[in-house]
């Protein structure tokens, strides 16, 4: 383009200047090249600019913008992750699902689960009882209510064998955790079970061992 603007001045000078018809007709020459050559680069430059600055558009998935691959692979490194990461990367995730939704925050858990029941039982379990601390330690009541109801009802629509998984270490992570994050884990457990509908209710206490049934009563 800068081209064009130079040839574009030099032909108008050229032609400015008079003199000759032969000078003339070659200033007009020069003159038409140079509005090519100036519109030429004007398109090609302005093409060249907007792929510059046109943002990359990539989409993002539901579930806080996780696919399934992606899931499973951030599962299996908080599975082998220590402790006290794992406790503040769960954290973070589950502030995430608290932040979402009903629908995604569904979704989002759902695809969390599956992806943990993919992993051997010692990594369900060390998952698990994270999980459950962090909700009874670095939540509120009313966010963890939230982040257990939405569990809860994911849970629920489960394929039978899916669900009873879950159920199964849901229990068994239970009798990890210490008093304090047991009671206020099970309280709002509880509040939550109280509130369904009764019919709903008596199908789920069915599926909970003979002790935590207790617990619930």
């Amino acid at each position: 383009m800068l081209l064009g603007i130079i040839v574009l001045v030099v032909g108008g000078t050229v032609a400015g200047l008079g003199g000759s018809s032969g000078t003339l007709i070659g200033g007009m020459v020069v003159l038409i090249i140079g509005i090519a050559l100036a519109v030429i680069g004007a398109a090609t430059g302005g093409t060249m600019v907007r792929e510059a600055v046109s943002p990359q558009v990539t989409s993002k998935p539901m579930s806080g913008g996780m696919g399934s691959g992606t899931m499973d692979d951030m599962v299996k490194m908080l599975a082998s992750a220590p402790e006290a990461q794992r406790r503040d990367m769960i954290k973070t995730r589950l502030s995430s699902f608290a932040q979402m939704n009903d629908e995604e925050r569904a979704n989002g858990m759902k695809m969390m689960i599956g992806a943990v029941q993919k992993l051997d039982q010692e990594g369900i379990r060390e998952l698990t009882y994270s999980r459950l601390e962090a909700l009874a330690e670095d939540f509120d009541p009313a966010t963890r209510k939230k982040l257990m109801g939405t569990h809860m009802m994911v849970v629920m629509g489960l394929p039978k064998e899916q669900m009873m998984a879950e159920l199964n270490a849901v229990v068994s992570a239970m009798g990890q955790c210490h008093d304090a994050c047991r009671m206020k884990d099970m309280g709002t457990m509880k509040e939550l079970m109280m509130e369904m509908p009764q019919e709903k209710r008596g199908m789920m206490m069915q599926m909970l061992p003979p002790d935590v049934q207790k617990m619930l009563m």
